[in-house]
């Protein structure tokens, strides 16, 4: 079953805490919306992730007890990810010096076992 996006959330690239071990009290964000830019001659609404920038990603009709998986061609965009059961977010963060277009409909990962 294929994932999609609920919302994006772009964190700040501040410390804001700084005792490492403890929970993050205070955290700040801007939820990102998708735009309409051109890719290969077509219009698209799409999530801009910026390079270097972590972002909190809510997952789309996602059962509970499941686990995720991201889609193979965005880890080879060089994403990296951590998915959180609990909250069934992920968290990535774009480490490559490219933005990276995601389709606003587009299937990001899938769910198993």
């Amino acid at each position: 079953m294929g994932v999609t996006i609920k919302k994006v959330y772009e964190l700040s690239d501040d410390l804001q805490e700084i005792l490492i071990g403890e929970p993050a009290v205070h955290i700040e964000y801007t939820e990102v919306y998708p735009n309409e830019t051109v890719v290969n001659g077509l219009k698209r609404m799409v999530y801009i992730l910026r390079p270097k920038t972590i972002y909190d990603i809510e997952l789309a009709h996602f059962p509970k007890q499941m686990n995720f998986i991201l889609d193979f061609n965005l880890s080879l965009s060089g994403l990296m990810y951590n998915y959180n059961p609990i909250t069934q977010h992920i968290i990535v963060y774009n480490c490559t010096e490219n933005q990276i277009y995601i389709h606003k409909d587009a299937i990001i990962g899938d769910i198993y076992g």
